[in-house]
């Protein structure tokens, strides 16, 4: 029972109501952080399909939607079957980190690390540029004069920004 003199409780002490003014405001900076970023690099040019046309530079941003999105699925069907070389690869880099932590720097052994790192890429980019051939060649003579007006324009696109 309350007498008159004591003060009605009001709810949660002072200290909790700091600790939980800064855990909203953790919360709304977290919040801005993720908006921010999704409305900065969530757009077209950045979604998951981004990262394949970037590989392929002009070429593989001037073709289709459907031809992009088919490619990018085979190859990452492709890849996919690789899934057990990620401990390939990364005991490769672990090889290459005891190298260079090595006293005496050995340019021979990086340089190979290098060599293996090159192989990896060019037999990719040999994959995709198979499939890029298989899907230009099935293309009608309408399609491939549209397909380079594309290449066209994205080159010239391209030097007016350099």
């Amino acid at each position: 029972m309350q007498t008159p003199d004591q003060k009605p409780n009001t709810g949660l002490r002072p200290w909790l109501r700091v600790v939980f003014g800064l855990s909203l405001a953790l919360n709304l900076l977290v919040v801005g952080v993720v908006v921010g970023s999704a409305l900065k690099w969530g757009g077209k040019e950045h979604g998951p399909g981004a990262r394949m046309e970037q590989m392929g530079g002009p070429l593989t941003r001037a073709l289709s939607h459907r031809d992009r999105r088919e490619i990018g699925h085979e190859m990452r069907q492709e890849f996919g079957k690789a899934r057990g070389a990620q401990a390939e690869r990364r005991a490769a880099l672990e090889a290459m980190v005891a190298d260079l932590r090595a006293e005496r720097f050995d340019r021979e052994a990086i340089a190979g690390h290098f060599a293996r790192q090159r192989a990896v890429l060019n037999e990719r980019m040999a994959f995709g540029q198979g499939l890029m051939l298989e899907r230009i060649e099935q293309m009608s003579a309408e399609d491939r004069a549209a397909f380079a007006d594309r290449l066209e324009q994205g080159l010239d696109k391209q030097h007016e920004t350099q």
